[in-house]
């Protein structure tokens, strides 16, 4: 209720809500006008002649279920948001101003604070190797023009005339080169800079003065930190860093006497663990040890001393005795794969039922051991399981089936671990060669399984179509298909969900099936419900407007899949891309948006959709990708009559030859691309901006080796504002995102400048985040998280949780938004299918991987990409879609600031921690309540929601939401201005409190005590304080001011009091407004101004500019150790009624 009287405090009422997404019709076709001094005479907005005549059947429209769902859900409240700033905005271009959104202060470069010198060290990844290539990156000061050749053959020099002469003898003594870091011309760096200051107002450091050293000889370890720390000392350096390594992203019961086997999960706990048969899936995250107040009775550990010990060294719970999760399945998954003693090879006395197998298989050389688990007795009718002696009949043993995504990689790229997740695959290498399971799966191993039967590839032909969704019936009542569920390989880009208690059987005929056998009930992206919502906004503002007064700035214009389409009369259209849609159909190749249809009362066979040829641009930042690849060198099945390959669509970097010979990164960045931008062209997979320009720029070239830095600079110049950059990369130690280094964070916070959004993959360390190179200003990227495919059907959670392995949030950075982590189908790798390209043009190494496509496989449903590599991309389409929608509002993109507030929609608080780890306002979180550590415990089940846009949780992206809040999250350009005195940003911007959508800006305390504080305020009492202000132009005098007040949704970890000011613009002190008691659920706050402690006139808080100063003064009650943390959701400022978001 708190929530509802809020969003009627942010509208005026609810009856004004209403009546903007109410419009009706006007009478007479002859009403023209133009609401757009871009737009030309012929695409002035006569109704009847744009749409052929066609009107609404009535004065209202008829939405359809679907539709109906959306606005009910809330998506009527954000169109609301924003409606009368947009009809403003189009009066203002009738009028002939410029409404585009420009800086309107000048703000400082930002600059990274200078590290201790004892903070200079080797940095190592979670499995001890050093996390750092030898060289050594770093920045001068800006203003002393410090310059360095491209080459590294001269010395330092200053064009400010700056004696630089220090860092020049430190070389000359270590015999050691200095060059540019970015290797790109000084002109061009310029650029960059000019480009990134014209769109944010911020200036921008001195790039050129960004710097590589390097050393002669083999790496000293020793050395490179003494002579680092040497440089640090020189008064001229801003910052220097260690180089990273960059990459694609206790002991008590482990004894002989334990009776679980490692290689094996605990069996004596049945359904809560494993019931010990072969032919049944173990649950994951099981309850194998149910005594966890009873150390006497824990059942943890296993007998293999040495395994359990090197697995609970990174899965702590396999052997901890206060941990319910106890020895299960994935401990014993990682055990195959990880310990020594295999089935393949002769090391070690165990026997073969105690022996590991990295292959997760069915193989045994005696397949009649009785001491091996045997299966259940089977149901009358079903072929019983068996073990085999034959490597060619191998099979995923069942017990895995949970888990086997998580640690099996592709049996076509080389990886560290051995093993792989075809079984007959990977049982007939490793028998060929044992050391591909027992040490890891190389470039031999490779070569071997393209040799080998049990590698083969049953399909022949053309490549299939795997992006159409198929639909089930309804288990329990075929005849009622309402209720079914509509799942295929590309389950994340639907929000349909699988139905029932158990994960449904595989057809290994029928690739839609294979997702089924995950175990995961599926709520991806809802593509079709944003095209839906684009239709909703085209019939509410556009030129389909129902009360005919279209008042987007381009009203025939509509954004989709990221492509630009014009609405026109279907006669005025001839060419073959015009789009018709047909509503009653299902979406496929020929009818790619039937949901835009969301108004039945209008007559969509009477309209065309023209493409324009404007596109988003998305690109993708690896290190290397078979661009080539067959999903874009054609525009249908490679079958059709008529067709032919034509040059791939992908733009690549110019200069740069990308390195192929890298086979496993090149799958990397194919992948990468195809969740992204895989066309729409019958076949094969789609991407979620298929019609989206895709980029790619290389980290390493032919040309120039490794360039991370130089990719970087090179998006910024070549990109648009509005494009979307995915990295799916970053250092190899443990808990740091790219923004943790400093060169990295500043030319990512350059490209946000720049207009562009970043999505950053936050790592698969299992770890918290570290925190960014300068944590005073965030960079702008938008860090993805790795979460589960949805609910585990079998599982005590009914949410879906943190994937194990995704780095998470940490004290000072927090995820942004979570998106799948597992299950992906998209382009490279070839373990779901592949085939040699016999292409002309293509050399040997494209010929084998250009045909090649990922995803669940009936031996492996969880397989497919995984990681927060692939949740980056994900997010990076939702992003590229919701730019979509901005441009349709505003005629211009936003930046990863902005859009990050779009994307991170969310249908749960996150702080219920389901899926970002345990981030410190989760002082409940420990191991072993029921949801793997993850707190939340048992939450009631999610509200109906049948439109499955409320399918992820907090954060993940609710797309449709994302588009409809476009309208109202981008219109206020004066955000932005939040300072916080005292307390430390956990998460968030002033975005964020814009209002009610669980997109929270969170603060932690610092201790302060009673007296004045900053700004002038004076602290009311010692304690925990959390202090934040913001100036906020309501665009009236003083003198036109009657009312004002306050509103905060607001909560603390700990209680606290909220206390809010106001600057007096007479006296010149701040007016307390109100005091409130936070407490742990959010409330509403409400503070209207003049009634608290006096009757002065609201309009004493506003200067001649219409400027008010608020503060949010929070002071803990009592002693609290270690601080609390305070959550804003929205603070809503109310002046005569009109409202202004924080």
């Amino acid at each position: 209720m708190m929530l509802r009287t809020l969003a009627a405090l942010s509208l005026g009422t609810l009856a004004a809500t209403t009546a903007v997404a109410s419009f009706t019709a006007t009478e007479g076709g002859d009403r023209t006008k133009t609401v757009s001094k871009k737009m030309t005479d012929a695409k002035d907005i006569d109704q009847d002649l744009r749409l052929g005549g066609v009107r609404s059947k009535s004065k209202t429209p008829v939405w359809t279920a679907s539709a109906k769902q959306l606005l009910e859900g809330g998506m009527l409240d954000e169109l609301s948001k924003g409606a009368s700033k947009l009809k403003a905005a189009a009066e203002a271009r009738e009028a002939g101003e410029d409404v585009t959104q420009t800086p309107g202060t000048i703000l400082p470069p930002v600059r990274i604070p200078k590290s201790a010198n004892n903070a200079i060290v080797v940095p190592y990844d979670i499995q001890g190797n050093v996390a750092a290539t030898g060289r050594i990156t770093l920045k001068f000061k800006d203003g002393l023009g410090a310059r360095a050749s491209l080459a590294g053959t001269t010395p330092v020099l200053s064009t400010a005339g700056a004696p630089l002469g220090g860092i020049n003898a430190l070389l000359q003594g270590e015999g050691g080169t200095i060059r540019q870091l970015i290797q790109h011309p000084e002109a061009a760096i310029q650029e960059i800079r000019t480009k990134a200051f014209e769109r944010s107002g911020r200036v921008q450091p001195d790039l050129s003065a960004m710097m590589v050293i390097e050393l002669p000889g083999p790496v000293d370890w020793n050395r490179v930190v003494r002579v680092a720390r040497e440089i640090n000392d020189i008064p001229e350096i801003e910052w220097v860093n260690l180089e990273p390594a960059i990459s694609v992203m206790q002991d008590q019961e482990c004894d002989p006497g334990n009776g679980t086997t490692c290689n094996f999960p605990n069996s004596r706990q049945g359904d809560a663990c494993w019931t010990g048969f072969a032919d049944q899936a173990a649950l994951f995250p099981g309850t194998c040890n149910p005594n966890t107040e009873d150390p006497d009775a824990a059942q943890v550990g296993c007998s293999d001393e040495g395994c359990c010990g090197t697995i609970s060294g990174f899965l702590p719970w396999c052997d901890d005795q206060g941990d319910g999760q106890g020895w299960d399945v994935y401990c014993a998954a990682a055990a195959n794969v990880l310990c020594t003693g295999s089935i393949y090879d002769n090391v070690g006395n165990a026997p073969e039922e105690e022996r590991y197998d990295p292959c997760l298989s069915n193989y045994r050389a005696d397949p009649l051991n009785p001491l091996l688990p045997q299966p259940a007795p089977p149901a009358p009718g079903v072929e019983p399981f068996t073990w085999t002696d034959n490597p060619l009949e191998a099979i995923r043993l069942p017990v895995f089936q949970t888990v086997a995504g998580f640690v099996l990689e592709s049996c076509f790229e080389a990886h560290t671990f051995g093993g792989c997740s075809i079984p007959s695959c990977c049982v007939s290498v490793c028998l060929v060669d044992p050391v591909c399971c027992t040490e890891g799966w190389d470039d031999t191993c490779v070569a071997i399984a393209n040799e080998s039967d049990g590698c083969e590839n049953p399909q022949e032909g053309p490549t299939p179509n795997w992006s159409e969704i198929t639909i089930f019936e309804n288990p329990a009542d075929p005849q009622d298909p309402a209720n079914g569920f509509a799942v295929g390989l590309q389950a994340f880009l639907t929000a349909d969900l699988m139905q029932g208690v158990e994960p449904l059987p595989v057809d290994p005929e029928d690739p839609g099936t294979y997702f089924r056998g995950s175990g995961f009930r599926g709520g991806g992206l809802d593509i079709e419900g944003a095209h839906e919502t684009v239709g909703i906004i085209w019939r509410l503002y556009g030129s389909g407007a129902i009360n005919g007064d279209p008042v987007l700035p381009n009203p025939t214009m509509v954004w989709l899949d990221g492509a630009e389409f014009e609405v026109v009369a279907a006669a005025d259209c001839t060419s073959a891309d015009c789009v018709q849609i047909f509503p009653d159909e299902p979406r496929s190749f020929s009818n790619p948006f039937p949901r835009f249809a969301a108004d039945r009362s209008f007559d969509y066979s009477t309209i065309r959709l023209n493409p324009t040829g404007n596109t988003e641009q998305i690109a993708v930042c690896e290190f290397s990708a078979f661009i080539n690849h067959e999903e874009w060198c054609y525009d249908l099945p490679r079958n059709t009559p008529g067709t032919s390959a034509k040059p791939t669509s992908v733009i690549s970097e110019e200069g740069q030859t990308l390195n192929l010979l890298d086979i496993g990164n090149a799958q990397h960045g194919t992948a990468c691309l195809g969740v992204i931008a895989a066309p729409d062209n019958d076949f094969g997979v789609i991407g979620i901006a298929p019609r989206a320009q895709a980029f790619f720029f290389p980290i390493e070239s032919v040309e120039e080796g490794s360039r991370a830095e130089t990719a970087m600079s090179s998006m910024i110049l070549d990109l648009e504002p509005g494009a979307v950059i995915n990295h799916s990369w970053g250092p190899t130690a443990p808990g740091q995102c790219l923004t943790a280094i400093p060169a990295y964070y500043t030319l990512i916070r350059a490209s946000t400048d720049a207009g562009l959004v970043v999505c950053l993959s936050a790592g698969n360390d299992g770890c918290s985040l570290v925190p960014e190179a300068n944590p005073e200003i965030p960079s702008g990227g938008i860090i993805v998280g790795a979460r589960e495919p949805g609910q585990f059907v079998n599982s005590i959670c009914n949410l879906p949780r943190r994937i194990f392995f995704s780095t998470h949030s940490g004290e000072s950075l927090a995820i942004s938004v979570n998106a799948w982590g597992i299950c992906g189908g998209t382009t490279g790798y070839g373990d779901l299918w592949t085939q040699e390209d016999d292409r002309a043009g293509l050399n040997f190494v494209e010929r084998q991987h250009t045909r090649s496509y990922t995803g669940p496989t009936p031996f492996n449903p969880q397989g497919g990409f995984s990681g927060t590599s692939f949740a980056g991309p994900q997010i990076a389409g939702a992003s590229t879609l919701a730019q979509g929608a901005v441009r349709m509002f505003w005629d211009q993109g936003v930046s990863g600031d902005t859009m990050v507030a779009l994307v991170a929609n969310s249908g749960a608080d996150p702080s219920n921690c389901q899926a970002l780890g345990y981030p410190p306002e989760c002082p409940q979180a420990q191991n072993g309540d029921g949801c793997n550590g993850i707190c939340g415990d048992f939450l009631p089940p999610p509200p109906a929601d049948p439109a499955g846009t409320i399918t992820n949780i907090g954060p993940s992206c609710i797309l449709a939401g994302s588009i409809a809040g476009a309208l109202s999250v981008v219109s206020d350009p004066t955000r932005g201005n939040l300072e916080v005195y005292t307390g430390t940003v956990v998460r968030g911007a002033s975005i964020a409190l814009a209002a009610v959508d669980q997109n929270l800006f969170v603060v932690r305390s610092e201790m302060s005590f009673q007296g004045p504080g900053p700004a002038g305020l004076v602290y009311f009492g010692n304690g925990q304080t959390i202090d934040f202000g913001a100036k906020i132009f309501s665009n009236l005098l003083p003198d036109d001011v009657v009312s004002a007040g306050l509103a905060t949704v607001s909560r603390s970890n700990s209680p606290a009091f909220e206390m809010p000011f106001a600057l007096n613009q007479n006296t010149g002190r701040w007016d307390l407004m109100g005091v409130d008691l936070l407490e742990i659920a959010p409330g509403l706050h409400l503070y209207p101004f003049g009634l608290f402690g006096s009757s002065t006139a609201p309009s004493v808080y506003f200067d001649e500019e219409g400027a008010i100063q608020l503060r949010i003064y929070t002071l803990g009650l009592g002693f609290i150790n270690g601080g609390f943390d305070g959550f804003w959701d929205a603070i809503i400022f109310d002046v005569n009624g009109q409202n202004n978001p924080l």
